[in-house]
């Protein structure tokens, strides 16, 4: 979508106006005024994007407003009264992008259109090759579209090798698989857009979040606006979960379960020989502790149950050291809201078998992927609020603070579900083994830790990043978080 607020210092506006219109959109929302009917640049751009048989949009935003008359037969969408009527100009979007998702080319930004005309359909060659590269290319950058029209061509030819015939297949299946995830997309974006505007307004969040609750049953996993955290949208079965139990009367705020949706990670290789490789990851739907746990909350567990040897029965390696070593050791940095550090692998399951007893609900350690799935999101951005590292969101040692901070200190670095601190303060011991992969109780091998510390530089704290340690060490810039499984 392009508007004129788009244009900056510097540029010839008209001219921009007039390359969007004519080479880089598909349609012209025409938002129909007595102001915009009589001023001459409204009609000029209408004039171009109907001399250029661009799809017209009308949008009725005031009464009282002599349409131009070739609109007549065009179905407008009446918003004079307020965005009631959204969906019927919404509706027509989207069916207008379904049909031109495979008949048309769709044009691309001024930039791409140094090096493709996208006025054009794309370019044929008599050599199978310049189609293939040329269909790679438009892959690289997300055109599926392009790459499909060429490679369908592609598929026609009776000249070119079995083994090329079989690479073409695959493409075909993963273009189709890209127009589809990209339709998915803009249709949620389309419904998604005036939900998020209404919610930011106090009078109308109510109604927004009705809405939005709507929304997510046909889009469960896009919410770039975090409005599941403004609504405090979880589903049913996880409202009455969490209903159910009582986190208030044992541990001290502060304290909040987050719904994560299923969905998919991608998984990086292991850092080293002894490690895993990585791969695409199906999450179920699971609820994740908002904030690692704090001093002040694993103080509870040390005067209930440290001492306790049952809570260390999750595995012999841990019976073992906890008999060896049946005293806690004092973290060096102990404000109550500080995340809990100092503590290893096994402490920290000790802390999680206590607390499933005490709740009547299996919690545990995240897995690695479960950890990056409340971290990332659905758009495998690198840090919990997008793509550039930004100081003031996170505890780094660019921070210069050399200590960690209390685990609420940072809302504005939430991951698109709301959950805090998963770049930087304390690393996060996750129920990985770093060498099988597998997510098991058992064993004395190194457990994969995620997220990074105040000690550690921006690139060590981005969501896929993968560290490591074995159980029994402890560590000040080690600290953990929970899960329930639902």
């Amino acid at each position: 979508v392009w508007y004129d607020k788009r244009l900056f210092a510097g540029d010839n506006w008209w001219e921009e106006i007039q390359y969007r219109i004519q080479d880089w959109c598909d349609g012209f929302i025409y938002l129909l005024s007595p102001e915009s009917v009589a001023s001459e640049y409204c009609n000029k751009e209408y004039n171009i994007a109907r001399k250029k048989k661009k799809l017209i949009f009308p949008v009725l935003i005031q009464q009282r407003t002599e349409v131009p008359k070739e609109l007549g037969i065009t179905q407008w969408a009446d918003l004079s009264m307020g965005l009631e009527n959204i969906t019927e100009l919404l509706n027509g979007l989207t069916h207008a992008e379904r049909k031109l998702a495979r008949s048309n080319v769709r044009p691309l930004t001024s930039t791409e259109a140094k090096k493709i005309d996208p006025t054009q359909p794309p370019a044929t060659s008599d050599s199978p090759m310049d189609l293939l590269q040329q269909a790679s290319e438009y892959f690289d950058n997300e055109h599926f579209d392009q790459a499909l029209f060429l490679l369908e061509q592609l598929r026609k030819r009776k000249d070119i090798p079995q083994s090329i015939c079989n690479m073409v297949e695959k493409m075909i299946a993963e273009a189709e698989a890209g127009v589809e995830k990209i339709t998915y997309l803009r249709e949620a974006e389309h419904e998604y857009l005036p939900i998020a505007m209404l919610a930011q307004k106090d009078n109308m969040r109510a109604v927004a979040c009705e809405a939005f609750a709507e929304f997510r049953k046909r889009f469960p996993d896009y919410d770039p606006e975090n409005l599941a955290l403004l609504c405090g949208n979880t589903s049913h079965e996880s409202q009455d979960i969490i209903e159910n139990i009582d986190i208030s009367s044992i541990l001290p705020p502060p304290f909040e379960w987050v719904e994560i949706p299923e969905g998919m990670v991608f998984i990086e290789d292991a850092s080293d020989e002894h490690g895993t490789s990585g791969g695409e990851v199906a999450v179920p739907r699971f609820l994740i502790s908002k904030y690692p746990i704090s001093n002040a909350q694993y103080e509870v567990f040390l005067q209930e149950g440290y001492s306790d040897p049952q809570w260390w029965r999750f595995s012999p390696e841990a019976e073992r050291w906890h008999a060896n070593n049946p005293t806690p050791k004092r973290p060096i940095y102990r404000d109550a809201k500080l995340p809990r550090t100092d503590v290893n692998w096994y402490e920290a399951m000790a802390f999680c078998e206590w607390l499933s007893h005490k709740i009547g609900q299996k919690v545990c350690l995240p897995s690695a992927a479960q950890w990056q799935r409340a971290a990332q999101g659905d758009d495998g951005r690198r840090y919990p609020w997008g793509n550039e590292f930004d100081v003031k969101r996170c505890n780094t040692n660019l921070s210069k603070i050399r200590q960690p901070t209390p685990v609420d200190q940072y809302p504005n670095g939430a991951s698109p579900f709301g959950v805090l601190d998963m770049a930087g303060n304390v690393f996060e011991w996750c129920l990985t083994d770093w060498e099988s992969g597998q997510d098991r109780f058992e064993g004395n091998k190194r457990r994969e830790l995620r997220g990074g510390s105040w000690f550690n530089d921006p690139s060590e704290t981005v969501v896929s990043a993968r560290n490591w340690l074995f159980p029994d060490l402890r560590s000040s810039d080690r600290g953990f978080r929970i899960v329930l499984n639902i």
